[in-house]
């Protein structure tokens, strides 16, 4: 009996440290599990984070966007509550003599409080301004020069008239015309 008892203490004795490990491991495992439980959680908290902040930034845009197309509107709106029917006449009337939308823009820009339109457009340095803005438009609307003679020769004769062989020996005589220039230079 000695030897059951015993055998029977050892197994009591190992058993127990393995009880005291199970009892140890599963609260490590438990620990580990609500680790990883609250690592998930916090990635799921931070991705639906992201999404908020990333809706938020999309709705600020919306706004800002909305805010600047209301005040767009208010400001068209006060413009054109802002000019009376008698500066429309005189606009009517501008135009009639012959000054552009451009213009009349500009006069109504410079002008003081008080005067009319038609005042303003006959003080000396507004006609010198406006003269300037039509210098411009001028030369902005004028066709450069031609930068080759070969457009010069060209324009002289309809080429669409000329039979194929007609324009191969225009061709010919255009291209030796400028190998002639180009050796007379050298």
């Amino acid at each position: 009996m000695t030897q059951e008892n015993t055998f029977s203490e050892e197994q009591e004795t190992s058993s127990k440290p393995d009880r005291a490990e199970e009892t140890q491991q599963p609260p490590r495992e438990t620990g580990d599990l609500e680790l990883e439980e609250l690592k998930n959680q916090l990635a799921q908290l931070r991705k639906t984070n992201q999404g908020l902040y990333e809706r938020l930034k999309k709705a600020e845009a919306k706004l800002k966007l909305q805010e600047e197309e209301i005040a767009k509107r208010n400001l068209s709106a006060q413009s054109v509550a802002a000019i009376d029917p008698q500066e429309i006449e005189e606009r009517v009337d501008l135009r009639l003599e012959g000054f552009s939308k451009e213009e009349l823009d500009f006069i109504s820009r410079v002008r003081q409080p008080g005067k009319s339109l038609r005042e303003t457009a006959q003080e000396e340095w507004v006609k010198a301004a406006i003269e300037g803005i039509r210098a411009k438009k001028r030369v902005e609307q004028s066709v450069p020069p031609p930068s080759s003679p070969v457009f010069e020769v060209l324009k002289q004769e309809d080429f669409a008239k000329l039979s194929d062989q007609e324009r191969r020996i225009k061709w010919r005589e255009i291209l030796e015309a400028q190998r002639r220039k180009k050796t007379e230079r050298v």
